[in-house]
């Protein structure tokens, strides 16, 4: 084998660049560590991903060029101290650039009163197509979709059609008040973890991926129909 380089990721949806910052110093001193301890000077230092995006209003990310200068400043000082080449250096932005880019639309299909608690509406996916916010809780931006809603609006918890209790897309959220069977309901910065996990759970097919901009559309991947979920049955007899 052919040592090239170091690759090193401390997690998922970081948003402070200091973490990152600390990553590189490590890095560095370990490249000086290899060249000391076997005169090698590796060609390539990968810094890894984890960048995070905002899932909600309140989500502070750093820019990609605040990251991006943070990263190269630290990396260019740290290998100047230790009189050592730059070598190629990548990055792998990941969910920082399809998180954002993605968003699923959801059809509501029914609507309930809870009384003294909440109100809530069901819609055609969850947990089949977006497991994270019934695996650890992560919470999503929903808006309604399609046409304009000009009334008031009413705090709801959106549920999916799993029959499962952590099968929730959200939990107290605005929208509008008069929100129905057949509305559409937009839940963003899905584009992450959405499809890589989603599944085939109570034989639910997987919906269709589009994408859409510049005023044209195109199918990434399309809708599974429910012989695809059964193709891989063997009938007995």
């Amino acid at each position: 084998m052919h040592l090239t380089g170091l690759h090193c990721h401390i997690g998922s949806q970081v948003t402070a660049t200091d973490d990152f910052v600390m990553a590189a110093k490590a890095m560095c001193r370990l490249l000086g560590e290899v060249r000391d301890r076997h005169g090698v000077e590796l060609d390539e230092l990968n810094l890894g991903g984890g960048l995070g995006i905002a899932y909600s209003a309140d989500d502070r990310i750093p820019a990609i060029t605040a990251y991006a200068d943070r990263l190269l400043t630290t990396v260019r000082d740290e290998l100047a101290a230790r009189n050592l080449a730059t070598p190629r250096l990548a990055f792998e932005p990941g969910r920082s650039i399809v998180g954002p880019a993605g968003l699923t639309l959801y059809r509501v299909g029914t609507g309930k009163q809870v009384a003294g608690l909440r109100r809530w509406v069901s819609v055609d996916g969850g947990m089949s197509d977006n497991l994270r916010p019934a695996l650890y809780g992560a919470r999503y931006q929903v808006a309604p979709a399609g046409r304009p809603r000009p009334g008031g609006t009413a705090e709801f918890s959106v549920a999916g059609k799993h029959c499962e209790t952590g099968d929730v897309v959200a939990t107290d959220v605005d929208l509008p008040d008069d929100l129905g069977d057949g509305d559409l309901l937009a839940v963003a910065a899905t584009g992450a973890y959405g499809y890589a996990m989603s599944s085939n759970y109570n034989r639910l097919p997987r919906p269709v991926m589009v994408l859409a901009g510049d005023g044209s559309a195109r199918v990434l991947v399309h809708r599974e129909t429910l012989d695809d979920v059964l193709s891989h049955d063997v009938a007995l007899g």
